[in-house]
């Protein structure tokens, strides 16, 4: 279905989102497989930059409209030998970390307003 659009055209980026949230499902099953010890991990030589640049718009749909994600990414950023669906994982997981803090954050000061 992707080869059979042309670039530009709105469904193209549509058919691509689909794309890449199963490639992320499948990444999840195999990281749930490793988790349970049926299957092993699979390091690969990658870039860090790469996985949270691919990540930024799942990032911004899940964080919400009322958080501004910034990705600060480095130039000089040397690769590293790292599962990649950790890795995302680990950003995901960084992220909504922050998201919550951020929530609670905002509900404290909210409160000590209030009194």
């Amino acid at each position: 279905m992707l080869d059979s659009l042309p670039p530009g055209v709105p469904a193209r980026e549509e058919v691509e989102e689909i794309r890449k949230a199963a490639l992320r499902a499948a990444d999840l099953t195999r990281q749930l497989l490793a988790f349970s010890r049926q299957q092993v991990i699979a390091p690969v030589v990658l870039n860090p930059n790469d996985v949270v640049a691919n990540m930024d718009k799942l990032l911004r749909r899940l964080l919400g409209e009322d958080v501004e994600l910034r990705a600060a990414l480095a130039p000089d950023l040397a690769a590293v030998k790292a599962d990649p669906s950790q890795l995302e994982q680990v950003v995901l997981n960084l992220a909504v970390n922050a998201r919550d803090a951020m929530a609670e954050r905002r509900q404290a000061d909210h409160r000590n307003a209030e009194t």
